[in-house]
């Protein structure tokens, strides 16, 4: 490449604010074409945590998966949309769109249980690395081992609590998952039980 193009390259990335966007190159080009001051990069945005109720995101992530947003995308926007009712920005108008990918176990894979898989990312989301990794830790152990449905998400459901309209409310038997995998979970809930994976009682 000549000399020329170089210097049309890096005016051109200027002036499309390409050097805001890309971390460690902003220094050596936010100042070139034309001299004049370099523009200040975007605040960071504040994603700091704080505390929520977990009943309501019980609640509402039964509602964000009965309203056609699937296990994943529906537990990440039970949280984050607490979050945004609390605090407002930027949670309040964040792009949960970007865990549908997480659907029936990733894409429909049946691999990683999506509930884990959207609440690990809002985990992620607003915690340092080392407690992102140690709280996730945490829940898959916790969910590899719990007799699910709760307790409490039963007595939600008989007790008409849910802020779905319409839904099964009635009490469902439980199992182990024994795993982290969506297939894990659905198939010994559904052996244990008597259910078929299609069926209404296992989607509640």
């Amino acid at each position: 490449m000549s000399g020329q193009n170089r210097r049309n390259l890096l005016k051109n990335a200027c002036s499309l604010g390409f050097a805001a966007g890309v971390g460690a190159l902003a220094s050596p080009l936010a100042g070139c074409g034309g001299g004049g001051a370099a523009e200040a990069a975007p605040e960071p945005l504040d994603l700091s945590y704080v505390p929520v109720d977990p009943e309501a995101v019980r609640k509402r992530g039964h509602f964000e998966y009965n309203s056609g947003y699937h296990c994943c995308e529906g537990a990440f926007r039970a949280i984050i949309g607490e979050l945004g009712d609390q605090e407002g920005e930027p949670f309040a108008s964040f792009p949960t769109n970007m865990m549908y990918f997480g659907a029936g176990g990733v894409s429909g894979f049946a691999t990683l249980c999506g509930a884990l898989n959207g609440s690990c990312a809002a985990i992620s989301l607003v915690s340092d690395h080392a407690t992102a990794m140690a709280l996730s830790s945490e829940l898959l152990s916790w969910y590899a081992q719990a007799d699910l449905p709760s307790p409490e998400s039963n007595q939600y459901a008989v007790g008409h609590e849910y802020y779905t309209p319409e839904y099964l409310d009635i009490e469902l038997p439980g199992s182990v998952a024994g795993g982290n995998l969506c297939h894990q979970s659905v198939t010994n809930w559904c052996t244990k039980n008597g259910y078929a994976s299609k069926c209404a009682e296992r989607a509640e």
